[in-house]
C-alpha cells in the first residue's frame, strides 16, 4: 500500500469526479490497518431485522430502524438514571482556608 495516496486527501481538494477513489483508498487503508494488527473482519449483511412485532427486510427499513435507535438511546437512557436524593453539595466540608493567585509580570 503506497502512503502517498493519501498525503494529499483534504476536504479543500475533494470533487465529485474523484470522490469514489478517495473512498476506495480510504477502505484498503482500513484494510491494511486491520490486517496489520490481525483483525479479523466479519461482514455479514442484515436482511431482516425484527423491531417489536414488525419484521423489516427492506435496506431502507433496517437503515431507518438503526437510526432511529442511535438517535434516541442516549436519552432513553439518561431518563433511567434516578435522581440523588442527596444534593452533592452537602458533601463538601466547610472551610476557613482561602487562597488567591495573581499573574506573575516578567
Amino acid at each position: 500500500m503506497d502512503v502517498a495516496l493519501f498525503s494529499n486527501i483534504s476536504n479543500s481538494n475533494i470533487s465529485w469526479t474523484n470522490w469514489a477513489q478517495i473512498q476506495t483508498i480510504k477502505k484498503k487503508a482500513w484494510r491494511l490497518t486491520n490486517e496489520l494488527q490481525n483483525r479479523k473482519i466479519n461482514m455479514s449483511n442484515i436482511s431482516e431485522l425484527k423491531k417489536g412485532d414488525q419484521e423489516l427486510k427492506t435496506s431502507s427499513d433496517i437503515a431507518e430502524a438503526f437510526a432511529s435507535h442511535f438517535t434516541t438511546i442516549g436519552e432513553k437512557l439518561a431518563h433511567e438514571i434516578p435522581k440523588p436524593e442527596v444534593h452533592p453539595l452537602t458533601y463538601l466540608e466547610p472551610t476557613d482556608s482561602s487562597f488567591t493567585y495573581s499573574l506573575k509580570q516578567n
